[in-house]
């Protein structure tokens, strides 16, 4: 054996070890321990990075302690928050993997295994989701923005060509899209990052309990930018947004673009899942008909953060956008090369994950894993205590409720007191201004007794 070769057997080793404390952490544990910001800042700054001098070994062990000590641990069975990874096996070997051997997935001919199980992975879901989209103009991406960002130039490319060419000057007019005042603030960036202006975005209508976007609403504002010379593009639907769990009416939209000529995009970040079990699938009637689809499978089931999916039907758009000749670029034309399909050129193997994941659990688990999470979100919304008021109507895994006896500030100290004994919900504000606790299902390791505990926490503030 090598000396490089032994080093890194015994920092695996060490990284072992590591994981071990990790997971038993994770699945008894606490999933969030406070510490002040500037006093982690300059702890970390107090080590040496201009001499260094420290072993490999010493400096994975601090990093990890670090780690472990100050932050949030989403992948815990206490963690209701927003959907973040849950510390996957399959993730991690992904990412180790895909750090051993760093295929390039620019180009078909320097990564062919990685690129296949992508393609793979990716065509597997949305068969059996039902999306029927092309392969060739589907794509693993860094999560729902950079998915949102994509499927918007693409729809500027469809809706007119020259676009490709000329830019945004060739449409005559101010791009318009069209979401839910519930969806996820990426999109205001992203019509800012594309040089649209913030005036590009309309936020239609979104009212409670359900949250989910007034169609009447969208059509109004088309019809209204189309009378001031305003050109409507496209409309984002979310399924799932990120604080009501709100599910927009899909098919209705679907049918609203069909008839104005508008680009359908649906942003199912974490609960593109629901299509997958066909006792669910209803909840998303419609997403088949949607141009572009973005799910982050560090949502769910919970992979490493990095890992967005981007479906699409216009290959020919994604050409336009990014096809370019390049000296330096030794590639054959036979299939469609990732480079000229995507903004990103030099990417690392994200898909691997990804298929290591289905390869070992299978769509099947996939789905199996949704539904039990559909189920504790039920626990959670029928054992609500006395005094708890349900204030989304969601078949989601997510639950917002609020205290006929309690305002922000109430709510703020009954999340403080739950975080005392390890549990991490968040405290939002609904769109419509009345403040909640939110808790959703989230985590592989969220169970009933993490439920119950949660209960519990919910229950003691209505009896004191």
């Amino acid at each position: 054996m090598s000396d490089e070769a032994r080093a890194r057997s015994a920092l695996f080793a060490r990284l072992a070890k590591i994981d071990a404390a990790l997971v038993d952490a994770l699945s008894r544990g606490r999933s969030f321990d406070r510490a002040g910001v500037d006093a982690v800042i300059d702890r970390v700054a107090g080590v040496d990075l201009v001499r260094g001098g420290r072993s490999l070994l010493d400096a994975t062990e601090l990093v990890a302690k670090w780690l472990a000590a100050w932050g949030l641990r989403a992948g815990s069975a206490r963690h209701f928050g927003y959907p973040n990874p849950s510390s996957l096996s399959s993730s991690i070997a992904g990412d180790a993997l895909a750090a051993m051997f760093d295929p390039q997935c620019a180009l078909w001919e320097s990564a062919p295994a990685a690129l296949a199980m992508e393609r793979a992975a990716l065509a597997a879901l949305s068969d059996a989701c039902g999306f029927a989209m092309d392969p060739d103009a589907s794509c693993f991406t860094t999560g729902a923005s950079e998915s949102l960002a994509t499927a918007l130039s693409a729809a500027l490319v469809w809706k007119e060509p020259a676009c490709a060419r000329e830019g945004v000057f060739a449409l005559g007019g101010r791009p318009k899209v069209y979401a839910s005042r519930e969806s996820h603030r990426s999109i205001s960036k992203c019509v800012r990052v594309l040089g649209w202006g913030a005036r590009a975005l309309v936020e239609c209508d979104a009212p409670g309990p359900s949250y989910a976007m007034d169609c009447d609403a969208v059509a109004r504002s088309i019809a209204e930018d189309r009378a001031r010379g305003e050109r409507p593009l496209a409309v984002v639907a979310t399924a799932g947004t990120t604080i009501a769990g709100a599910i927009d009416p899909l098919a209705s939209l679907a049918a609203l673009c069909e008839r104005e000529g508008l680009w359908l995009h649906v942003d199912a970040a974490w609960a593109g899942a629901a299509a997958l079990d066909p006792r669910t699938r209803p909840w998303l009637d419609g997403v088949e008909r949607a141009r572009s689809i973005a799910w982050d499978a560090h949502k769910f089931p919970g992979l490493s953060l990095g890992t967005g999916m981007l479906w699409t039907r216009e290959a020919a758009s994604l050409a336009a956008l990014f096809d370019t000749d390049a000296d330096y670029v030794a590639s054959a034309r036979a299939r469609p090369q990732p480079y000229a399909r995507t903004a990103q050129w030099s990417r690392r193997a994200i898909g691997a994950k990804v298929w290591l994941s289905l390869a070992t659990e299978g769509v099947e688990g996939w789905a199996r894993e949704f539904s039990r999470r559909v189920a504790l979100g039920q626990r959670l919304r029928s054992a609500l205590p006395e005094g708890w008021r349900l204030a989304n109507e969601t078949p989601l895994p997510v639950v917002c409720a609020s205290h006929e006896a309690l305002e922000l500030r109430g709510l703020h100290a009954v999340a403080r007191r739950a975080a005392k004994a390890g549990i991490f919900v968040d405290v939002v504000k609904m769109t419509d201004g009345h403040p909640v606790i939110r808790a959703a299902i989230v985590s592989s390791r969220n169970d009933e007794r993490a439920v119950d505990e949660l209960v519990a926490a919910l229950a003691q503030t209505s009896a004191d």
